[in-house]
């Protein structure tokens, strides 16, 4: 907690530039965590922080509360939420990585989709909406074993390669075109009164 507050006399300490959300909750940057952990420790560093413990001091103390609070609200809504924790580390991790390669759908999914599209029904449209959520758990499951090769090597202490991060980059990427095509999925069964 020595990051918050000075051990000496117990005063919140100014934020830093750059400071880690991770280190905010004394945990190591990793795609899995102990939720469990992050929650105490969020609930600790907002009791030890809170505004109105400083309110007598006022001043520098009083704001420093403020901002770190501020800086610890918005760092837990982040690592409590899978996706956001994992687009926060990847851009930290490496903020320029760009996909190796545009997001493609699977072909037969889009050739599937378009299919639907010109001759919508019921059938067509459940046997498209299986064979999505195939293609979306296989997705989940290639970012899940992405996720732990990168904790693998950060937990050793080593910096995760351009081509790997790439690699999750396009994974997401695509796992965000499965997401877009099952909302329009959702649109499409509204649109046929289909429930």
């Amino acid at each position: 907690m020595g990051v918050h507050v000075c051990h000496a006399c117990g005063v919140p300490q100014p934020l830093r530039p750059g400071e880690d959300l991770f280190a905010s909750f004394g945990l190591e940057q990793r795609f899995a965590i102990d939720s469990g952990l992050l929650e105490r420790r969020f609930y600790e560093i907002s009791r030890l922080l809170h505004p109105d413990r400083f309110a007598a001091i006022g001043g520098d103390a009083r704001r420093n509360s403020t901002e770190r609070m501020t800086f610890l609200n918005d760092g837990y809504r982040i690592l409590k939420n899978a996706e956001k924790r994992r687009e926060w580390l990847l851009n930290q991790l490496a903020p320029a990585a760009s996909p190796s390669s545009a997001p493609r759908p699977p072909q037969d999914l889009a050739s599937a989709w378009f299919d639907l599209q010109d001759d919508a029904n019921e059938a067509a449209l459940k046997d498209f909406e299986t064979r999505l959520q195939i293609t979306q758990n296989q997705a989940h499951e290639r970012i899940r074993t992405l996720e732990r090769e990168l904790d693998a090597l950060l937990e050793t202490g080593s910096k995760p390669g351009p081509e790997l991060l790439a690699k999750m980059k396009a994974e997401l990427l695509s796992g965000s075109y499965l997401s877009s095509l099952e909302r329009d999925v959702e649109r499409l069964k509204k649109r046929l009164f289909i429930t």
